[in-house]
């Protein structure tokens, strides 16, 4: 074979060699921009649940500032307060099952809302038990309801954020090891092009 048909075969696969590199460059970029994707609503997600989780704890302050205060516009803003941050927990979890995507998630966030629902209830007969003026029962309600529901509450909110956290590692994981993987094929696969075209070309 004339070295210029040689030269010709060998360039020939040059731009195949360089096309196949672009392909593993764009493949990896994709899946970059994917796990980026998964990543940011896994901590969007994660973020919602925490602010649940505060909006609720400042809801059970707010209560307990209705059994020690007297006059009554302190007691109207403790009201306010309650009111104000049970309607964006309502707006957050509304959100979050907006975003979810797995059952198992969606699963999550159901059993967050029935808590919820849960503490609304007792929250409705706290504020009832504290305007007719029964005390002692509102405090017997809190120590009996109170601790439970918000021990339940806190322990949905751990499992759930504990399931972003897990999601988003493996998400994080799997992407590595795909992208070790596509880099080994890829320099393989190079060298084998490379040696190929020396071998045509010499």
């Amino acid at each position: 074979m004339k070295i210029k048909t040689k030269l010709l075969l060998g360039l020939s696969m040059l731009p195949i060699l360089i096309l196949f590199l672009i392909g593993i460059g764009w493949f990896q970029l994709y899946s970059l921009n994917k796990i980026s994707d998964s990543s940011e609503t896994n901590y969007e997600l994660a973020f919602l649940v925490e602010e649940i989780h505060r909006e609720v704890k400042n809801e059970a302050i707010s209560m307990r500032n209705l059994l020690i205060l007297e006059d009554r516009e302190s007691i109207q803003r403790e009201l306010a307060i309650i009111e104000q941050e049970s309607d964006s927990v309502k707006q957050n979890l509304a959100v979050l099952e907006s975003k979810v995507k797995s059952d198992d998630q969606r699963e999550l966030v159901k059993d967050l809302t029935s808590t919820n629902q849960k503490f609304n209830a007792y929250k409705d007969s706290l504020i009832e038990l504290i305007s007719d003026g029964k005390t002692e029962e509102a405090i017997n309600l809190i120590n009996v309801n109170g601790h439970e529901i918000q021990g339940e509450f806190f322990e949905v909110i751990t499992v759930i954020t504990e399931h972003f956290e897990r999601n988003s590692k493996s998400s994080l994981s799997g992407f590595l090891q795909d992208f070790q993987r596509q880099i080994l094929i890829g320099s393989l696969l190079s060298l084998i092009g490379i040696s190929i075209v020396i071998a045509i070309v010499f």
